[in-house]
């Protein structure tokens, strides 16, 4: 089982540069793993970038470089069936 849905999506940011933006995800499910991507590449923590495997991510004095469309792979780790002796 383990029913994993988005319930509210990320909206889109307009920000200028200089400033700080940040996209929210809401998903439903047990142990859930998040992965932000940048234009289909995973995004990874460090400079400007926080938040990367997390539900909200963070950017921070955004610049020209940071421009693109940003989508959220959110995922859950099924475990192996427990039989009851």
């Amino acid at each position: 089982g383990g029913g994993l849905s988005i319930t509210t999506q990320p909206s889109d940011q307009s920000a200028c540069t200089g400033s700080n933006v940040s996209f929210s995800v809401v998903a439903s499910g047990t142990g859930l793993v998040y992965q932000w991507k940048k234009d289909g590449t995973n995004l990874t923590n460090g400079g400007s970038i926080s938040g990367a495997t997390s539900a909200t991510l963070n950017i921070n004095n955004l610049s020209a470089a940071d421009l693109g469309a940003y989508t959220v792979e959110v995922s859950n780790s099924c475990t192996a069936p427990v039989t009851s002796a």
